[in-house]
């Protein structure tokens, strides 16, 4: 039975984590998300629902947020960053907010009863244990009223604050002509806001504190967030806030005691030293599906789509996993999914049956079905991000019939490399060795790379690198100066010195 093939990439990816459809990956027939948004705007919702940083699909962008959808969008900032899955973030952290003795049974606000196990209360009672929101002084917390630009200034610094940033000593207020109308409990994060162009005012120099605030704003502002603040998930230096024990225990808590038979049961468990998989089955005869998570040893927990599913998200209890391994480091893993039977949504074929292999990246931690120009996302926005110190810029890249190749340089103070990788048009991708290296085992970021090209039949990628001065270890050379011509073949990666 021919083999298929699926992958998911998890990392910060980036994501192709679309708000509008109901799981992760596409399927035959899924129609296109949709987002009505200013001209403006378009870009950045459609960059921030890939992120998965939209908690759920919105009919119009350009219309006021609310205050309850508001502390949504920054749970799932939160959850995003951490590389969590929302509704476990929010789990855990309900869980560590009921260990500290703060909840004292009663409800927190007037009008949204936090005892009560609803979504609103849930969602409003995990940003309050997090710092996030505090309420009105009437006692209320005003869910549906439509959010100012103070209070979303406040609500965006307090999530950063919350992420392990700080609030910005630099001047940010003095530029707006209104600046004295902010009250004092939205001055730091109007001023730090503006110091990291988050919010930049309103035109006319003015800052507009009782001002509405758009869903489209708010998605571009935890975007920008997201990006380009000083701690980001985009420079890979953001710290879990929880424990590989409250994770571990949370995706326990979703297994009910040997008495009660309703709810989830574990029925599979891998582990390595960097995370555990675990399986869990929801039997019966009626919406039977299975469940995965990635607990991590740095405490973020991440519920997996695996890609295979029927009714739009759910994985079925009878597909099996094979041969399911990790690598020697323990940050790979490997399996296959046996499907038994072809799984069919009316006449529409989801899955036909068959031996599907799953390649699963711990480091990371945004899900993406891989495909193409997935992976290209993936390689050009996050990959060689992992060490906050280091970041590679995007210096070259190749495309042609059969893939692309991506160069990627990274200067530091400690010392300077470059890698390069092969993305094949079927999704795969691999770190190339350019069969050159300095006393360290890098390729150096000042040796160039020029004349690249695919030949007619795209089966090779063809270049020259040039080193422009003799690599020394001590009084040996290791690498004299010149021009090295290299192929590299696209099938299996090897890269050929022709000189």
């Amino acid at each position: 039975m021919a083999k298929r093939v699926l992958s998911l990439l998890l990392s910060c990816c980036t994501v192709l984590l679309l708000a509008a459809p109901a799981s992760a990956h596409a399927h035959p027939g899924d129609p296109a998300p949709l987002y009505s948004t200013s001209s403006w705007a378009q870009t950045g919702v459609q960059d921030a629902a890939e992120l998965g940083l939209i908690p759920h699909a919105f009919e119009d962008y350009t219309a006021p947020i609310t205050r309850l959808e508001f502390t949504e969008f920054a749970l799932q900032y939160l959850a995003k960053s951490e590389c969590s899955s929302p509704d476990a973030y929010i789990g855990i952290a309900l869980q560590a907010f009921e260990k500290t003795g703060q909840n004292s049974g009663q409800s927190l606000f007037s009008d949204v009863d936090t005892t009560q196990p609803s979504p609103e209360s849930k969602t409003v009672l995990a940003a309050y244990s997090l710092g996030l929101v505090k309420g009105r002084e009437d006692g209320s917390f005003a869910p549906d009223a439509p959010i100012t630009r103070q209070e979303a200034a406040t609500l965006l610094l307090n999530a950063y604050k919350a992420l392990g940033g700080s609030a910005a000593s630099e001047d940010g207020l003095s530029r707006f002509s209104d600046a004295d109308s902010i009250p004092d409990y939205a001055r730091d994060g109007a001023n730090s806001m503006a110091v990291l162009s988050v919010m930049n005012g309103t035109g006319e120099g003015a800052f507009s504190p009782a001002g509405s605030y758009t869903i489209e704003q708010c998605a571009l502002s935890f975007l920008h967030l997201w990006s380009n603040a000083p701690i980001c998930f985009a420079k890979r230096n953001v710290t879990p806030k929880f424990t590989y024990e409250q994770a571990a225990a949370y995706v326990k808590s979703l297994v009910p005691a040997e008495d009660n038979t309703a709810g989830y049961q574990e029925v599979e468990r891998w582990s390595s030293p960097e995370a555990d998989i675990v399986r869990l089955d929801w039997g019966g005869s009626m919406h039977a599906h299975s469940v995965f998570y990635l607990i991590r040893q740095n405490g973020s927990v991440q519920a997996l789509d695996l890609g295979i599913c029927y009714d739009g998200a759910l994985f079925p209890t009878f597909c099996t996993i094979e041969d399911a391994h990790f690598t020697g480091d323990g940050t790979v893993f490997n399996c296959y999914i046996r499907v038994p039977e072809t799984i069919r949504s009316g006449d529409t074929v989801l899955h036909a049956a068959g031996k599907y292999e799953l390649t699963l990246y711990l480091s990371f931690g945004i899900p993406l079905e891989r495909d193409y120009d997935n992976t290209i996302f993936f390689v050009e926005n996050f990959f060689g991000t992992m060490d906050p110190d280091q970041t590679y810029n995007q210096t070259a890249r190749l495309d042609g019939e059969t893939g692309t190749l991506i160069r990627k340089d990274r200067l530091a103070s400690e010392g300077d490399d470059t890698v390069f990788f092969l993305i094949r048009k079927d999704g795969t991708f691999l770190q190339l060795d350019m069969g050159l290296a300095n006393a360290e085992g890098v390729f150096q970021s000042n040796w160039t790379t020029e004349d690249l090209a695919f030949p007619q039949d795209g089966q090779a990628i063809t270049g020259t690198v040039t080193v422009p001065e003799d690599v020394l270890q001590g009084d040996e050379v290791l690498l004299k100066a010149g021009a090295y011509p290299f192929s590299i073949d696209v099938a299996t990666g090897v890269v050929s010195l022709l000189s």
